[in-house]
């Protein structure tokens, strides 16, 4: 039977890259589409089965929410009464969302991850690992790079960064965060560890949004079906 997802925020660049995925794998059934009420009604596939915004076709194994605090909220709704998993990409959560998201996860299994890229995954797991090695002779530093127009800054997969050195025992200072917002990068992420006569420099650089919305529904797929709780990329990856 096919795995069948409810894409939020499919009229976005990650949403678009989901559908296409969707559509291109026989094992895989679009069963709804969320997105703003401006997109309500448009037809998503060739033969007119799934229109933006209407009630998704049961069953429903997950849903994957690439959109805005509201568009989350929507898709946490969702998930709820399908009973199906989350996996949430979306960044720059309101905190009112991410109380939602504390209290649905009580009763729904979900993953929310400030980037969905495996590659990313493992950085984040290089810089603890790098953390905890080098100790604190080192002066530590991020520089995140992506598209003009993006909205929050520092990125949440900066943030993640920042967080996984303090929680190894390192120290970031936030003037020590670099963004650049620039012409239509998709994502750069580097970590610097910084020492006299040395720098241990790591950099994943995502080229492609499609990459993305491959991680989502690897993770969406390894989610469904595990007890209600709150899980991360690295469990995906075993890490």
């Amino acid at each position: 039977m096919p795995f069948s997802i409810v894409i939020s925020g499919v009229t976005g660049r990650v949403g678009r890259a989901l559908a296409e995925l969707a559509r291109a794998d026989p094992d895989v059934r679009l069963a709804g589409a969320l997105a703003s009420e401006s997109s309500a009604k448009q037809p998503l596939d060739a033969d007119r089965r799934v229109r933006i915004n209407d009630p998704p076709a049961p069953p429903v194994d997950a849903v994957i929410d690439f959109s805005t605090s509201s568009g989350c909220a929507r898709a946490i709704r969702c998930a709820l009464d399908s009973g199906a998993a989350l996996v949430v990409g979306t960044t720059g959560l309101a905190d009112r969302v991410e109380s939602h998201l504390r209290d649905a996860a009580a009763s729904i299994p979900m993953l929310v991850a400030a980037n969905t890229s495996l590659g990313a995954c493992v950085l984040i797991d290089l810089a603890s690992r790098a953390t905890r090695a080098l100790g604190d002779a080192y002066d530590v530093s991020l520089i995140e790079a992506h598209r003009a127009g993006k909205r929050d800054a520092p990125s949440g997969t900066a943030l993640a960064l920042a967080r996984a050195v303090r929680d190894s025992g390192g120290s970031i200072d936030d003037g020590a965060v670099l963004s650049l917002r620039a012409g239509d990068t998709v994502g750069e992420h580097t970590v610097r560890f910084d020492a006299t006569g040395e720098t241990l420099q790591i950099t994943h650089r995502a080229t492609d949004r499609r990459l993305f919305a491959a991680g989502a529904l690897r993770a969406a797929k390894w989610l469904a079906g595990r007890p209600p709780g709150r899980y991360a990329m690295s469990d995906v990856l075993g890490l």
